[in-house]
């Protein structure tokens, strides 16, 4: 039925969305959906709960550079660093997580950023955690690694 037509009858030609199962990119294989709704509380719970030391500097750029020091130093040294070949899905999405409430106490740090109201807090967290994510690991790849991060593309994960 050509679309002039279904404008006249007011019949509704089927839409790929109807089908939730629907795929841009169809691969041929089941989508498999992922409940990150638990991670989502926690980062809700640290955006309201979490308290920077008391003895930070005030001007922003040093809080935030002491804030990500903190977060740094719970990273491996490279002597201390095991060199896995791949990382299962649960290893990544357990790195994901982890990175996931590092980012976000690291936010918390910005007196600006922590006077938000909750909903813009995540809002600005979800436009910005990935780049944030990337920029750290390739950063942190450099710094332990130097051109061997480039050149053999090695990334550091940490669990902790």
């Amino acid at each position: 039925m050509s679309p002039e037509m279904l404008m006249r009858t007011g019949a509704r030609q089927a839409s790929p969305l109807d089908n939730p199962t629907f795929s841009l990119k169809d691969t041929g294989r089941p989508r498999v959906v992922f409940d990150i709704s638990p991670v989502m509380e926690n980062l809700k719970k640290i955006f309201l709960e979490f308290q920077p030391e008391e003895c930070l500097p005030n001007e922003p750029l040093e809080r935030m550079s002491h804030a990500l020091l903190r977060h740094r130093r719970s990273q491996l040294a490279e002597p201390d660093l095991k060199v896995i070949g791949s990382l299962s899905f649960v290893q990544a999405m357990t790195f994901w997580e982890t990175q996931i409430y590092a980012i976000g106490e690291w936010l918390m740090h910005c007196q600006e950023f922590a006077q938000l109201p909750l909903e813009e807090k995540m809002k600005l967290f979800k436009a910005s955690w990935v780049i944030w994510q990337r920029f750290e690991r390739i950063t942190m790849s450099i710094e332990l690694f130097g051109w061997r991060a480039v050149n053999e593309k090695v990334n550091p994960f940490s669990s902790s």
